[in-house]
């Protein structure tokens, strides 16, 4: 049981030796504080990129939004504009009401000029209307009056503004539509509501001029179309981000345009089949929505905001940006995703963590070289001890040591002259061990000694003993 335990004993020394050898020793002793410093950094990096990341998209996104913001009140000031303007010149006798084919033919000059926008018409209480629109190659308009049966009648117009052909006829009176019913109940300019033209399907925000008299009464109504498929093109166009989107909602929460392309309405065309954000087909916009509908919750009374949220494992940052410019209460929402910024902070500190590895095993292999360059030595000088030991020892045995050009060197020498020394008196003590064991088997063998005799002898033998341990000690 106690040579168990010894042998255990021995065994754990044996371990631990090992284990405080300069060959593991060195090159840990290196490389751990490398690769912890390496870690260490590249995770402070990384972290640091990641704040200065999320400080830029939020100063992007932001910049976004005020981007769209300045880009939907230039389209929607541009038809408040010509609208005030159409008001003037009534005012003035440059536009008569009274002829409503006179008046197409004035809206047609309208539309031929270089005013920034597309469309123009005109409706009063007796059901007449009149409508011109530049089309780009063509110009088209539309009447509706005694002549037509109060039909709509849609005629194609050449370049010198001579009316061609009937193109179509259809039933239509637009006292029943909400450009013409909004303007007459409120009796002032307002912008409609957005609702799906059948003509176009396409979302529609209209500009509404109303004729009013001294006495309240509203003889009729200009109007200016605005097709809010140009905003969704604006936004489709607008870099935000990689995979980021944009897009705008009323406070009914209504889609009125997006960055997506998706369609804004259902095929069916009516104006109850406006898409709810909600209701979005693709899912960051849907997501995003009713993120937004629970930070921000009254979307009426909304106001300027940022957050973040988490999406497939991806933080989403969002800033909502209100739009309230004459009666038109929107809300634009920018979502970008963290990772279009952080791919590049993600390859930066692969990259480091790459370098660093590299780094770290060529240290550990210099310190491994340079751990046996400084064991190597050592070993054979402590082989030479046990040759020492063992009475086997050669100079030739450390001469690779004795030939280095460093501290290894010196202490070969001093190593070399100790082991000449100590061969020395070993076989000077061997040769006087014998010679007393010489004197001694004569001191035996002389047994007709008398004692006096003898006894000088023994004598003799003892001084001699005590020089030769003398020499020994030196």
């Amino acid at each position: 049981m106690r040579r168990s335990s010894s042998a255990l004993h021995a065994g754990n020394a044996s371990i631990q030796r090992s284990l405080t050898s300069i060959q593991w020793t060195l090159p840990l002793g290196i490389v751990i504080p490398l690769v912890v410093g390496i870690c260490l950094t590249s995770w402070l990096t990384f972290r640091s990129g990641q704040r200065a990341v999320s400080q830029v998209m939020d100063q992007l996104d932001e910049r976004v939004a005020e981007n769209i913001d300045k880009e939907v009140k230039e389209y929607i000031n541009r038809p408040i504009t010509i609208s005030e303007l159409l008001l003037v010149q009534y005012r003035i006798g440059n536009l008569d009401i009274s002829d409503i084919r006179k008046l197409g033919r004035q809206f047609q000059e309208i539309t031929q000029t270089d005013l920034p926008i597309s469309n123009v018409y005109y409706g009063n209480q007796a059901g007449e209307f009149v409508y011109s629109e530049n089309q780009g190659e063509t110009t088209r308009l539309d009447v509706v009056d005694q002549a037509s049966e109060f039909q709509r009648v849609t005629y194609s117009v050449d370049g010198a503004g001579n009316l061609g052909p009937i193109v179509a006829r259809e039933d239509y009176d637009h006292r029943q539509r909400i450009w013409f019913q909004e303007a007459v109940t409120k009796a002032e300019p307002l912008w409609t509501q957005v609702y799906v033209s059948k003509a176009r399907k396409s979302l529609t925000l209209t500009r509404s001029s109303p004729i009013v008299t001294a006495t309240g009464h509203v003889r009729g109504v200009f109007g200016i179309d605005v097709f809010l498929t140009e905003l969704s093109e604006f936004l489709e166009q607008l870099s935000v981000g990689k995979t980021g989107q944009a897009f705008i909602i009323e406070t009914s929460g209504n889609l009125v345009a997006t960055s997506t392309g998706e369609d804004l309405f259902t095929s069916a065309g009516n104006a109850s089949d406006r898409l709810l954000v909600t209701d979005s087909t693709n899912e960051a916009v849907r997501v995003t929505a009713e993120q937004v509908i629970d930070q921000v919750g009254d979307l009426e009374d909304a106001e300027e905001t940022s957050f973040s949220f988490v999406w497939n494992g991806d933080k989403q940052l969002v800033h909502v940006y209100p739009l309230r410019e004459s009666g038109i209460n929107w809300l634009i929402v920018v979502a970008v995703p963290e990772s279009d910024f952080l791919a590049t902070v993600y390859a930066d500190t692969r990259r480091n963590l790459v370098i660093g590895v590299v780094v770290a095993i060529a240290t550990a292999i210099l310190a491994a070289a340079a751990a046996l360059w400084i064991i190597r030595p050592i070993q054979r000088l402590t082989d030479a001890a046990r040759a020492i030991l063992s009475g086997t020892f050669q100079a030739s045995d450390i001469e690779d040591v004795l030939n280095r050009s460093d501290e290894f060197h010196e202490l070969a020498s001093v190593f070399n002259d100790m082991a000449t020394v100590v061969i020395s008196r070993e076989r000077s003590l061997t040769d006087q061990v014998e010679m007393l064991k010489s004197e001694i088997d004569n001191f035996d063998q002389s047994k007709t000694c008398t004692e006096a005799s003898a006894s000088e002898q023994l004598k003799q033998l003892l001084t001699y003993s005590q020089q030769t341990r003398r020499r020994l000690r030196k």
